[in-house]
């Protein structure tokens, strides 16, 4: 049971999946700047490039067909290196309810908190949990003030090169590089986890949504 209430946690990773399988679901919308801001009559939010590298690559944006309060974009290489944000329309919260409440009760197995959005509960907002050996994330649960409205937030990254060693030895590593990094603006080192920090934190803390 345990392990397939952490399979929840990969529902995410399946809309991605659809997405780019170029399912029915899902309406190419167009790309996206590298970085700015989304606008929807039920939210809005900024959003930044998750990796430097791809500070000069758009996001290829897709809107649900079924669903129009939900957005997904997807930015990176398919299949190597993707990464990939999502705002899923999750309905009302049942009564009584808050947005920690929300949560737990849907992803039992990951540690929710308050975050810097005060609409919103988040997975650690500086280390991605695994989903799987190739794909990890942040994910976050917010409620509409004016509706109950829940959103989940997500910005997972699938890479090949999460294969390659644990992901507590990726943190690590990448920790150390962005404090040498402090100290030495010239420091040639790898960092994947501090962009990708900064990218999810951006995205959670500006979304707001508009009440509709």
């Amino acid at each position: 049971m345990g392990m397939l209430k952490y399979a929840l946690a990969l529902a995410a990773c399946a809309v991605v999946a659809n997405v780019q399988a170029g399912t029915e679901d899902y309406k190419r919308l167009g790309e996206r700047p590298p970085a700015g801001q989304v606008k929807t009559d039920y939210y809005r939010f900024k959003y930044t490039a998750p990796r430097e590298v791809f500070a000069d690559i758009e996001w290829n944006a897709f809107a649900d067909k079924q669903e129009k309060r939900n957005t997904v974009m997807v930015i990176g290489l398919s299949g190597y290196d993707t990464y990939a944000l999502s705002v899923l329309y999750k309905g009302p919260a049942a009564e009584g309810m808050d947005a920690l409440a929300v949560a737990q009760s849907k992803y039992p197995n990951l540690t929710f908190a308050p975050s810097s959005n005060p609409a919103c509960v988040s997975t650690a907002p500086d280390r991605p949990f695994a989903l799987d050996e190739r794909m990890v994330g942040f994910v976050a649960m917010c409620m509409d003030a004016s509706t109950h409205g829940m959103y989940e937030l997500n910005l997972s990254w699938r890479s090949m090169s999460l294969m390659m060693q644990p992901l507590d030895t990726l943190i690590a590593e990448s920790s150390q590089c962005a404090a040498d990094k402090r100290k030495d603006p010239d420091t040639r080192c790898g960092d994947r986890i501090t962009p990708y920090a900064a990218s999810f934190n951006t995205f959670l803390a500006s979304f707001s949504t508009t009440g509709k």
